[in-house]
């Protein structure tokens, strides 16, 4: 959403109307998906960045904020009425196969760790099946910059326990079998997030279930 006109991404999104944002989403991942094959879909798109992530660099208060420490307190009213529709309606009308949590904080709780909007509201509420995968580095912000987990392998049992299927960042592949090992994270919960990748690599194609 363009909230501001200083933000550095204004020229990747349609506009500050919440309504016009939604039906232009929608509209542009049907286009990259849908295809003349009714089985299979033409690309994945993936919206970015959920949610509220509308701020990259900025000092408030003499302390230096980015959008790798960045947590935006935001009222549920306001979360839902202008943050919520747009990607309500990638989900829903423009049925995007995937999305990407955000470097961000919602209300304390770093996006791509947050179940209770990945699971709770995307796919809960909304009924949405694709992939979830982490903005590129966004897994180690969980450690480092929000100081929400101690440690990698508490962050990858956070991320996957929260439905972020995949970590653009590497840090899953190195902490996983730890995660498992201490108990922090079962291995049911990495067989869900194979079967939604495995679900979404057979709508492209690229191998038939057997």
């Amino acid at each position: 959403m363009e909230r501001d006109p200083r933000w550095g991404r204004n020229q990747e999104a349609p506009g500050e109307d919440p309504h016009l944002t939604g039906k232009y989403i929608a509209a542009y991942v049907r286009g990259l998906q849908e295809g003349e094959d009714p089985d299979h879909v033409q690309m994945v798109a993936t919206c970015k960045h959920f949610i509220a992530n509308s701020l990259e660099h900025s000092t408030i208060g003499g302390k230096v904020i980015t959008r790798h420490n960045f947590d935006a307190e935001i009222p549920l009213p306001e979360l839902s009425d202008y943050y919520m529709p747009g990607f309500k309606a990638c989900v829903q009308e423009g049925r995007a196969l995937g999305i990407m949590c955000s470097y961000n904080a919602v209300n304390g709780v770093p996006m791509c760790a947050n179940q209770k909007l990945l699971t709770d509201v995307l796919r809960g509420k909304w009924g949405f099946d694709g992939y979830v995968t982490s903005d590129c580095g966004a897994i180690n912000d969980i450690i480092a910059n929000h100081k929400f987990a101690p440690n990698p392998p508490t962050a990858t049992a956070m991320g996957l326990k929260a439905g972020c299927d995949t970590d653009c960042g590497g840090g899953y592949g190195k902490a996983a079998v730890a995660a498992v090992n201490q108990s922090l994270l079962s291995e049911a919960t990495i067989d869900a997030s194979l079967r939604r990748l495995a679900t979404i690599q057979m709508r492209l194609g690229l191998f038939a279930p057997k």
